[in-house]
């Protein structure tokens, strides 16, 4: 018997704009029946008082007393406008991030900055460069790097119509940043419904896809 009634989700606006709502045809041809009610943002809700199912976070997370279920993963890229690496240069090796650029990024929750990530032999090194402009949200981040201020790291479903066209190049593919966590939660107390159950599965299986 298939799950029925609404499930109330809540995700970040990018993972939900490029990531899940372009594939939630699929979705709705197995289980139409099932009603979304989609909530957008990256602050953590109290999903009790709000009545929301679960909420999707990508990045590490803090304490919890939610249920946590892990996604795969989200890979990450590097990467520049062409016309700042026309100016810049591209670099080959890490050595040459010397005299880069970057958009700073801060973090939603702490506001800290965030450094640049670079894998290396399975170490992660940090590197900071010189930034003339700090944002707090994934699409100012890619719109400003789109406008030739510099490197920045974000996962690769955010960007990956602009490497495929052109307009922006991957940089150090061999030093990628470290895959980034996303996971699903939802309230110990509230079990894990049939219509809960299939949606994990379905997002599951989504974020498996290697075009995102």
């Amino acid at each position: 018997m298939r799950p029925a009634i609404t499930l109330a989700l809540n995700w970040p606006a990018s993972f939900g704009r490029l990531v899940v709502i372009p594939a939630l045809p699929t979705f709705y041809q197995i289980y139409h029946e099932i009603t979304l009610e989609i909530g957008i943002g990256d602050r953590m809700i109290d999903l009790v008082q709000e009545g929301v199912d679960c909420v999707v976070r990508v990045g590490e997370l803090s304490d919890s007393t939610l249920v946590a279920h892990p996604l795969p993963p989200l890979r990450q890229v590097t990467c520049g406008s062409t016309d700042y690496v026309a100016r810049y240069c591209l670099p080959s090796k890490l050595e040459q991030l010397e005299g880069q650029r970057c958009v700073d990024y801060l973090s939603a929750t702490t506001g800290k900055l965030q450094p640049l990530e670079f894998c290396v032999h399975g170490q992660v090194l940090l590197r900071t460069l010189p930034a003339s402009l700090a944002v707090n949200n994934e699409e100012s981040y890619v719109a400003a790097c789109e406008a030739n201020f510099g490197l920045v790291q974000v996962p690769y479903y955010h960007v990956a119509r602009q490497l495929e066209h052109g307009s922006l190049i991957e940089v150090l593919p061999q030093h990628r940043p470290p895959d980034l966590p996303i996971t699903i939660l939802y309230p110990h107390h509230r079990r894990l419904t049939p219509r809960l159950r299939v949606f994990i599965d379905w997002l599951d299986a989504q974020c498996r896809n290697p075009n995102i």
